[in-house]
């Protein structure tokens, strides 16, 4: 009841839209990507020691204007991340089978569906030949911005809502938007189906917006209201462009009955140049889950778990100083991404891991931490709804982190970075509840490593661009000792990744 109400307020909006005949204008744009992996000695425990593999996507984002002020928009992928060579289920997959990121797990806020119109598919069942994403209605009145449909979710740094846009039409080349990705590639992105209406209720000339939400994430059965699962938002965000400062909150309740989950989130986020020296900026931002939740139901004995209701208490955190010396601009960066400390026993879940298209290094968490936890997913064979705590899609999760970036831009079309990063769990890695030995057969540990990363990146006019990333990761015991065929303990030989990306753009 209460869902219906507040979308027909919303949509009573709609007849305030100041209205014309004008003639429908359609404008389109988008891109095609080509990027090469390889990697070496990812695992010499089970002799990966030499993996390449070729990946694309096309993407297609058409918008038609009907008037001054309604859009409808969409985003439309085809053959989305597919690797050369990898073909409809029952061919043989060689490669694919033995590459990262393959496990495409879900986490709390990836639930949204993506559309289908293929049987080629990727290997969580999504489809990867023609995948309409994301389509919605942009309303613009006195009241304010109002999008309805399956739309793109984002928010601050991208830890935890994510859109995995890489270029906009504003800066398709290297000068980024807050979210640009520096390392690696998005392949995931957060889709909602969402109402969304953004104002300005003390005025156009102020600068001060605030934002209200509501998203459906998962139906369940249409005859049952129960089994929904939705989250209602309220986003304040103050924004003054001149002086850039951009402070707010993503403030959210989700809520699924049938599960008793109850969890509110609080996601306050600041960007802004020091009034003493414009040059210098601090950025940062954290969530906060707190609630319980009863989605364990039905598992006891699974990860020490005794029955009832979890108590949810979560928080992630990434805060980011850089300063600005044209060409050059220096980035220093620490973040916090909190531990599951003793499975369920507790009757807390303590862990919930950030956005998998949040990327702090090349190989770091998104192929080797990736690749590890999908043998763990593998291995213990669990539950689907117990396999979302593993996040083998690459997703940071109980790790305690620094880096130090410089990059280098003489020019809008022209970049070059190089990046140290160090990184710890707070936990000990790849193993869960009650385990004596890792997934790699040796006693746990904690210290994921130390990497450098370097890239180039360079823009042949307006439609064509390069890009070359280089990573040599030297493990630490967390993710590199493994038990050898000997029965001693080795540890893992420098992993080396090199990726290199052609995208060309209309």
């Amino acid at each position: 009841m209460k869902k219906g109400i507040f979308i027909m307020l919303l949509c009573l909006t709609v007849p305030l839209v100041t209205s014309a005949d004008e003639a429908i204008v359609f404008e389109h744009d988008g891109y095609y990507r080509i990027y090469g992996h390889y990697l070496r000695h990812l695992d010499q425990r089970n002799n990966i020691n030499n993996v390449g593999f070729l990946d694309m996507r096309f993407r297609y984002e058409p918008i038609f204007k009907l008037t001054g002020s309604i859009s409808i928009k969409a985003q439309i992928d085809m053959l989305d991340n597919v690797v050369w060579g990898y073909y409809p289920p029952g061919d043989e997959l060689s490669v694919l089978e033995n590459t990262p990121n393959d496990y495409g797990l879900e986490t709390i806020g990836e639930s949204a569906p993506d559309g289908a119109l293929s049987n080629l598919y990727g290997p969580n069942g999504s489809s990867r030949n023609i995948n309409v994403k994301r389509v919605w209605i942009e309303i613009v009145s006195f009241l304010g911005k109002l999008k309805i449909g399956r739309t793109d979710s984002h928010w601050g740094m991208g830890i935890f809502e994510n859109n995995g846009n890489e270029y906009t039409r504003s800066a398709r080349f290297l000068s980024p938007t807050p979210f640009h990705q520096e390392w690696g590639t998005s392949r995931f992105g957060d889709t909602r189906d969402s109402i969304l209406l953004a104002t300005k209720p003390l005025g156009r000339d102020k600068p001060f917006v605030l934002a209200l939400r509501f998203d459906v994430f998962s139906e369940g059965s249409v005859y049952r209201p129960g089994d929904d699962e939705d989250r209602w938002s309220i986003i304040p965000l103050y924004m003054d462009r001149e002086r850039n400062i951009y402070a707010g909150a993503f403030i959210s309740y989700l809520r699924q009955p049938s599960s008793d989950t109850h969890i509110a989130i609080f996601d306050p986020y600041v960007k802004m140049a020091m009034p003493f020296h414009r040059n210098l900026n601090l950025e940062a931002e954290a969530t906060v889950f707190l609630g319980k939740t009863g989605f364990m139901q039905g598992n006891t004995g699974e990860l020490g778990y005794r029955g009832g209701d979890l108590t949810v208490k979560a928080v992630n955190a990434v805060g980011r100083i850089s300063y600005n010396l044209p060409p050059l601009k220096f980035l220093t960066e620490a973040g916090y991404a909190s531990p599951e400390k003793n499975g369920f026993e507790d009757g807390e879940l303590t862990a919930i891991p950030m956005d998998p298209d949040f990327n702090i290094a090349l190989l770091m968490f998104d192929y080797a931490s990736a690749y590890f936890a999908g043998m763990l997913v593998d291995q213990k064979n669990l539950p689907a709804n117990l396999s979302r705590l593993i996040p083998s899609d690459g997703a940071i999760t109980n790790a305690l982190w620094g880096r130090f970036q410089m990059k280098f831009a003489p020019v809008d079309t022209l970049s070059s970075a190089v990046q140290v990063v160090w990184a710890q769990g707070l936990e000990p890695l790849l193993t869960l509840y009650g385990d004596t030995l890792n997934v790699r057969g040796v006693t746990p540990a904690k210290h994921y490593g130390w990497e450098l990363d370097w890239n180039f990146k360079f823009g042949l006019g307006e439609n064509l661009m390069f890009d070359l990333q280089m990573g040599f990761l030297w493990p630490g015991r967390g993710i590199g000792n493994y038990l050898s065929e000997d029965g001693t303990t080795k540890r893992n030989s420098m992993i080396f990744g090199l990726t290199g990306g052609l995208t060309a753009y209309f």
